[in-house]
């Protein structure tokens, strides 16, 4: 039995455009009928085999969280600044 991507979606509990983006990318195991996106159980079960990790020690969320504040945009640029637009005159 093959799955859509909603339906494998709601197995997974995750959402579907996560899906979608990484089966395009060819992240998650999937299969392509003609331009049709579809999962077996198989790849679903990979999928969620492949999502197991470890849990980490507070020792490690804390290496993790002492990095650079301030995510950046997938432009480069990093959230919350005055952009183009911010009511500056540009001449």
């Amino acid at each position: 039995m093959l799955f859509t991507p909603t339906q494998a979606a709601a197995l997974l509990q995750v959402r579907e455009t996560w899906l979608r983006r990484r089966a395009a990318r060819r992240l998650v195991p999937c299969t392509f009928l003609g331009k049709h996106l579809r999962f077996s159980r198989d790849n679903l079960e990979q999928i969620a085999a492949d999502a197991v990790r470890p849990a980490s020690t507070a020792s490690e969320s804390s290496v993790r969280s002492s990095g650079p504040r301030g995510r950046r945009s997938v432009y480069g640029h990093r959230r919350g600044r005055p952009g183009k637009f911010s009511g500056q005159e540009h001449i």
